[in-house]
């Protein structure tokens, strides 16, 4: 009878695995959506002879291991990562460039212009549907000096069953190739990482 009683509360609704708690899930890059969507081709001319080096990003969070929060409830649920989210932004980020075709080298010897990048923002808020938001503070230098400096925003909304790692994953990857490509719909932006100067 103890055990027909455990299993009964077991498949009571709203208390299967996906009410429980998602601590240290691992992240994972499951886009909705693609970059050239959002930016179509890119004049590549400018870029060559460029080698781009985007070098390891910072994470400036107060809570690196944070990266989602359900607050539907009277009790919040935490999603968290033992992953270190600063180094899957940046090869993701490096990628999604490759992908855009600018010609991005692995090594910083040999590179003419270097992207550095300061996660700022890296999180999905639920409440009734799923916001994701990545906020990276991008500088861009070449030959010493620096050509952009800069705040890249992306965010993205996505509906589907409460308290799910999967679309988690998805509004966190949408997010973060819509701060790619709003980067790389400015002209400024595109003109740095070819090693232009910006106007006087």
């Amino acid at each position: 009878m103890l055990r027909a009683a455990c299993l009964a509360v077991l498949l009571l609704p709203g208390l299967d695995a996906v009410d429980s708690p998602m601590v240290n899930a691992p992240l994972a890059w499951k886009p909705t959506q693609q970059l050239a969507e959002s930016v179509g081709a890119i004049n590549l001319l400018p870029f060559d002879g460029v080698r781009i080096a985007v070098l390891p990003f910072t994470d400036l969070r107060k809570d690196k291991s944070l990266v989602g929060e359900n607050l539907e409830g009277t009790t919040g649920k935490l999603v968290t990562t033992r992953d270190d989210a600063a180094a899957f932004l940046t090869e993701r980020t490096r990628m999604l460039l490759r992908s855009a075709g600018l010609p991005l080298t692995d090594t910083v010897e040999g590179a003419t212009v270097t992207v550095t990048a300061e996660v700022l923002n890296f999180k999905v808020t639920e409440r009734n549907t799923y916001l994701g938001e990545v906020s990276l503070r991008v500088a861009i230098h070449a030959r010493g000096q620096e050509l952009w400096r800069g705040t890249l925003l992306g965010s993205a909304t996505r509906w589907g069953r409460s308290y799910k790692l999967e679309n988690y994953h998805e509004a966190l990857c949408d997010s973060l190739i819509q701060a790619v490509a709003n980067g790389l719909k400015s002209e400024s932006f595109l003109k740095a990482l070819s090693g232009k100067p910006p106007a006087p």
